[in-house]
């Protein structure tokens, strides 16, 4: 890992732009064969892991643990996780939910939650001990150029990086994606994401809760015994009301909504999040693409956003591979090509779900609500198509 910087071009075979989970499990297994990659992001890893810069966890899904097991990076994270065995689906307008177990999992784990912070840890540490990844912070491109060989990315310091790919992993405002000319359509929610700890009188016992209100879902993602990540998607006007309360007030504003863990009691300060859902035309360009939430960005209410960019990163990571194995240019238009065509019903599939889902459990109408919760009376009984939900959100089977 290295901040040094010099005036002649820096060559490389894979340039990722954005040092986060996506990119960073992206950097992991591209690292497993012999290629040259450069990790470049707008943050020095003292300001991410600061404990005071990210609040959020990450919901990661049973099929992501097997992508990171390939990078030997899952070991070293599990005994940070908590595991989800379960998961229950409500909502404030019906006494019933729908519920997800592991027995449906062939008993394993659905997920596990894990700290972004615990996550972006052990992602640095993996970058410094490979010889083939150089880190370079802080600092964003400012300037990109495709030529038919290699494409070009100007710093903001004026370094020159050259490379056969590169790859925009930096985020729902991606520079990758406006500086590639690729245009992108933004759905607005109107909604802004609280993000908090609690620590609450009964045990979740591994579940994880979706509890959707006609403000917008509310979360609660298991981390110790007593304890639970809060992510609450609000209407803006409720969240800037809300966001006003003392630690105190917000928690008994949480209790009142949410009583089934008994007493709650904040132990972390409030994030707040925009919400909106960001979807690119496409998710390539000349020797560019694009993954993570830079070629999707989605709304929250599933825990399936970070995900999506694993799955991603893994299917990239294998036909560069393939690619290299054969001696084919990484960067070349069939092999973005295949990306694109491999990742677009995965993608398109998880955004309309995601966006259905908030736009249905929102809606205030008594009859739609009373079809939900008989809607979801019915999946519990089915037990194919309960398992079919389940592997779906295990990222499994995809």
């Amino acid at each position: 890992m290295t901040t040094t910087m010099t005036q002649k071009p820096l060559q490389c075979d894979v340039l990722i732009v954005g040092g986060g989970p996506v990119g960073g499990v992206l950097a992991g297994l591209l690292a497993a064969i012999p290629l040259h990659i450069v990790v470049v992001d707008h943050l020095a890893p003292e300001e991410v892991l600061h404990k005071d810069q990210d609040g959020r966890t990450t919901a990661v899904s049973w099929g992501s643990s097997r992508i990171m097991e390939r990078m030997d990076l899952w070991q070293k994270l599990l005994p940070h996780t908590t595991p989800i065995r379960q998961i229950r689906v409500s909502q404030s307008s019906s006494p019933g939910f729908l519920h997800f177990n592991q027995e449906d999992a062939e008993g394993h784990p659905m997920g596990f939650i894990l700290e972004n912070r615990e996550l972006r840890k052990a992602l640095y540490q993996m970058m410094s001990d490979r010889e083939n990844i150089r880190l370079i912070t802080p600092h964003s491109v400012k300037r990109l150029v495709s030529h038919p060989l290699n494409v070009e990315a100007t710093l903001s310091n004026g370094q020159i990086i050259q490379a056969k790919l590169i790859v925009g992993a930096d985020g729902r405002f991606s520079r990758i994606r406006e500086e590639a000319g690729i245009k992108s359509h933004t759905m607005h929610y109107h909604q802004t994401a609280i993000v908090t700890s609690v620590q609450h009188e009964k045990p979740h016992h591994h579940i994880a809760f979706e509890h959707f209100l006609p403000t917008g879902p509310l979360a609660f993602l298991p981390v110790k015994t007593h304890h639970s990540s809060v992510v609450w998607s609000l209407k803006n006007e409720w969240a800037a009301a809300m966001q006003s309360l003392s630690q105190e007030e917000f928690a008994q504003e949480l209790e009142i909504r949410f009583p089934y863990l008994g007493k709650l009691t904040l132990t972390s300060k409030r994030w707040l999040y925009p919400l909106a859902a960001t979807l690119p035309r496409r998710m390539k360009a000349e020797r560019c693409v694009l993954i993570g939430d830079a070629a999707h960005a989605i709304h929250p209410v599933a825990g399936q956003g970070a995900n999506l960019g694993f799955r991603d990163a893994s299917t990239l990571a294998t036909l560069v591979h393939e690619s290299a194995r054969l001696g084919i240019d990484i960067g070349n238009e069939t092999v973005l090509s295949r990306y694109q065509r491999r990742r677009l019903k995965d993608v398109a599939s998880m955004t309309c779900m995601t966006d259905g889902l908030v736009r249905l459990f929102s809606h205030p109408s008594r009859t739609l609500a009373f079809m939900r919760g008989q809607g979801m009376s019915l999946v519990n009984v089915i037990a194919p198509l309960r398992k079919c939900l389940t592997r779906h959100a295990m990222g499994i089977g995809l």
